[in-house]
């Protein structure tokens, strides 16, 4: 199924693919929806990509996540998007597997930017966060949220970009094993902030990150 070339304004949720398998949602505009830019629920083989999701700038709209994937979704790419302007998260991954989430780029969003799992680590393993650039992470400045957030098992972090995120910029939760932070540049928050990276997982590897 493809879904592209729509404008979607003003509802609840902008695109709701729910259930089914190779689905591509590519292309469209969502813009002022009130819960998610896009909802994947309980999709098996999933493409989104190029699609340019936004909230106001006053941070009272996408108050679940610009791109929201949930009810466990595997084997999905997510890829090149703009999102920004979100009272949630920019892309949150609850229930995922063999996700990639790359070349996206995330704007001024009140949780995190990006995050891979969720609290009690259902089904949220096995992805790769890679390529994107977040900024203005945790835009309530709480200094709650980071710009990378990793809660689930065996996920790849490598070659993003992130600045000013408010806790940290990329933060690898307790849940975390076996997570890879390799090669990220991370430019911390103007104002107070955490730390960088902060890694309170297990096993995690940690390489050639530019943090400043």
């Amino acid at each position: 199924m493809l879904v592209t070339g729509n404008v979607c304004k003003g509802n609840r949720q902008g695109i709701a693919a729910q259930g089914g398998a190779n689905v591509a949602i590519v292309g469209n505009l969502l813009e002022g929806n009130s819960e998610d830019g896009i909802e994947a629920y309980h999709l098996d083989r999933f493409l989104i990509s190029g699609n340019v999701i936004t909230g106001d700038d006053g941070l009272t709209e996408m108050t679940g996540a610009g791109i929201h994937v949930e009810e466990p979704s595997s084997i999905g790419a997510i890829t090149g998007n703009l999102i920004e302007c979100a009272a949630g998260y920019g892309v949150l991954i609850e229930e995922g597997a063999y996700i990639t989430v790359t070349g996206n780029t995330v704007r001024k969003v009140a949780k995190h930017g990006i995050r891979y799992g969720n609290d009690a680590n259902d089904n949220g393993r096995d992805g790769t966060i890679t390529g994107n650039t977040v900024v203005s992470a945790d835009a309530g400045d709480s200094a709650t949220y980071s710009g990378i957030c990793v809660i689930g098992d065996r996920v790849a972090v490598v070659g993003n970009r992130l600045d000013d995120c408010d806790k940290y910029g990329i933060h690898v939760h307790a849940n975390a094993d076996r997570t890879l932070v390799l090669g990220n540049q991370v430019y911390q928050y103007v104002g107070t902030c955490e730390a960088p990276i902060q890694d309170d997982g297990t096993n995690t590897e940690e390489a050639h990150n530019i943090t400043a």
